[in-house]
């Protein structure tokens, strides 16, 4: 009631303005009706709740419910509900007055925000957009038909009267009209996987940004890591927004000063910034041999199972089975092909842009048999302690920012054994994109740049209302001297309006969810700025315009998968690095790199297509040995592609 009472007496000074300048009723009402837009907008906003309950009333407030306005029918099931589903109508009606409240005021557009539930959600969404593909489709027969019709001589219906612009309140004052949007529009809504962008993208269901980016990139750029908007172009074109996020994590080598000072080192001489370089290999070794006498372990991780990272490998590992007819990468699992990449450039930076990967036998890579791997097991079977307890020369420690200072202020050199790199799940995993039969390609832009620029916008969709759905709680903290308040919401009791934060624009204009995330987020924003993007952030393998070698795909896929076992029964570095010197060598050919893996393999020489177990000769390994690195495209159309060499062509075409 108050609510009313409020815009009653607001409308109410509207227009008396307007009648004090223009002298009388009819007068006030003509420039009202005057200066209304011509093109207010209605704009529906798909978006995942983490609510079945939500998600139930958003589709009876679609449906033509009003919470303020129940018909008789209405009020009569309302009242046989729960108290709960009671609560969640009544405030997601207030949540959406309240959300249109700054979009029409902001815009000019009502919006409508319609609530899905995860499991639901993609199947909902694409029967929207068959829905609308019907209706533009019987749009067209009619207005064929209607042509037919002139031509034939008959008389058509007469048109009706254009819609008025303004209507006429419940309190009898003019204000803005705004059109109805059929059920089935989609102008604004979330994108959850790089599978899905990449086929909503594909099959022209989304509109391509870039021209809209030219009015809102620097507004974007400002509040949006470059990263995200970097790596949402696809096929050359922008067709989402990522919501900003925190990126990936450090992982750090932390050198205790004086430690260092100790055995006569210093920081520079660990510019590689690597566990498995020479110089900090010699410097342990010295801790490693005095521990008894200082009582300082050599190396300390946080790492649970007490494994030290094999830093920043690439395998170029391949999922062929999950979506028929694509080839998606998988680079965290193991494959007998792969890539040792930098985290530095020479001058020390850290790297901005995607690294060019080279696509070697890892078997055959001196560096990472005798080196990365044959090190990593030294380490681990006599040098590692899990133990936070115990004083440690070196710390290899994964984590965010916050770690850094706990570092520093301990006398560690903190150095970044690997900054945060964004993967496609971070980038692609939480996305807004304008329908391709928007009511307003223009509009729906402005909604998506709201989202990741206005914080009272932002909070509204993931939160609901202050004092009814949060309410803010503080933390106060000393920086530089000056105590500094930061807010956090608080779930009120009766709040039923639940979201994922990530899944609802910029979580850094959010509040956060909790205490103990209010400098989770502070660390987020310092560790953006230091993040890169992983080297195939983006990458997809162009299997519709060219023919890649799925087979030769799958047999290096099951000789990997039973390479890795064997590579874990060598338990020490000596292990390693005499496989290495007596069965391999760095020059070793393909032809005996085939008769090498069917050794360790067990002469396995089967594998799967499609759930059938298939046999592969000698020669079809050898082929695929020789494919699967090749990267000269094949000018033939009807030649089988290596992946690699799709790789390198993406990565061309990428200006890297």
């Amino acid at each position: 009631m108050m609510k009313k009472i409020i815009c009653l007496v607001l409308g109410l000074m509207m227009v008396l303005t307007v009648l004090t300048s223009c002298g009388n009723n009819e007068d006030a009402v003509d420039k009202i009706t005057d200066e209304a837009s011509r093109n207010t907008t209605t704009l529906n906003m798909w978006v995942i709740t983490e609510s079945d309950l939500v998600a139930e009333v958003s589709a009876l407030l679609r449906n033509g419910w009003d919470a303020d306005k129940l018909t008789e029918e209405q009020q009569a099931e309302f009242d046989t509900w729960s108290t709960e589903k009671k609560d969640a109508l009544v405030q997601l009606d207030d949540i959406g007055e309240a959300i249109n409240k700054l979009t029409k005021q902001k815009f000019k557009t009502m919006l409508n925000v319609v609530y899905v539930t995860a499991d639901e959600y993609y199947e909902k969404l694409e029967k929207a957009f068959a829905d609308h593909e019907v209706a533009i489709e019987e749009a067209k027969a009619a207005a064929k038909a209607e042509r037919e019709a002139l031509k034939n001589g008959e008389t058509l219906a007469e048109e009706t009267e254009a819609e008025e612009e303004t209507e006429i309140n419940e309190f009898g004052i003019p204000e803005l009209k705004y059109p109805e949007a059929p059920g089935y529009q989609v102008d604004v809504f979330f994108v959850g996987s790089f599978e899905k962008y990449r086929q909503y993208a594909d099959e022209g269901l989304m509109v391509t940004l870039d021209d809209k980016l030219e009015n809102t990139a620097m507004q974007l750029s400002y509040y949006v890591n470059q990263i995200f908007l970097d790596a949402a172009v696809y096929n050359g074109a922008t067709y989402a927004i990522p919501n900003n996020r925190p990126i990936g994590e450090y992982t750090y080598l932390c050198v205790k000063t004086s430690e260092m000072e100790q055995y006569g080192f210093n920081v520079s001489d660990f510019s590689a910034h690597s566990i498995y370089d020479s110089k900090f290999y010699e410097f342990i070794n010295e801790v490693r041999v005095n521990e008894a006498a200082t009582g300082v372990a050599p190396i300390y991780t946080n790492s649970a199972d007490g494994k030290l990272p094999l830093e920043l490998i690439h395998y170029w590992n391949y999922d062929v089975e999950t979506s028929a007819g694509d080839c998606l990468l998988t680079p965290g699992e193991f494959s007998l092909f792969g890539s040792i990449y930098s985290n530095l450039t020479e001058g020390g930076l850290l790297t901005s842009q995607g690294d060019v990967l080279t696509c070697g036998n890892m078997l055959a890579n001196e560096i990472f048999m005798k080196q990365y791997l044959a090190r990593k097991l030294e380490y681990e079977a006599d040098y590692v302690t899990t133990d936070a307890a115990v004083d440690a020369a070196a710390c290899v420690v994964t984590g965010g920012w916050e770690l850094r200072e706990q570092y520093e202020e301990a006398g560690y050199q903190v150095l970044m054994m690997a900054n945060p790199r964004a993967v496609n799940e971070e980038v692609y995993d939480a996305m807004y994109a304008v329908g391709a039969h928007t009511s307003d390609e223009s509009r729906a832009m402005e909604i998506i740049t709201y989202l990741n620029t206005n914080e009272e916008f932002r909070n509204l969709l993931q939160y609901g209302i202050e004092n009814v759905n949060y309410t803010l709680s503080s933390v106060t903290r000393e920086e530089n001297g000056v105590d500094v308040e930061y807010y956090y919401a608080v779930e009120t009791e009766n709040n039923t309006y639940r979201m994922d934060i990530n899944k609802t624009g910029n979580v850094f204009l959010a509040y956060p969810a909790s205490e103990e995330s209010v400098f989770e987020w502070e660390y987020g924003k310092r560790q953006n700025l230091d993040a890169a993007m992983y080297p195939t952030l983006g990458l997809h393998l162009d299997v519709v315009n060219y023919k890649l070698d799925f087979k030769s795909i799958r047999i290096v896929d099951a000789v990997s998968e039973r390479v890795e076992p064997f590579l874990n029964s060598l338990t020490t570095a000596q292990q390693v690095i005499d496989f290495y010197d007596t069965k391999v060598g760095r020059n070793i050919s393909d032809e005996n790199m085939a008769a090498l893996l069917l050794e360790i393999t067990n002469n396995d020489m089967t594998y799967v297509e499609g759930g059938e177990v298939k046999t592969f000769t000698v020669e079809e390994l050898v082929a695929a040995l020789k494919c699967v690195k090749n990267r000269m495209m094949s000018e033939s159309d009807e030649s089988l592609q290596s992946p690699y060499a799709l790789y390198y062509n993406w990565i061309s075409m990428s200006g890297f």
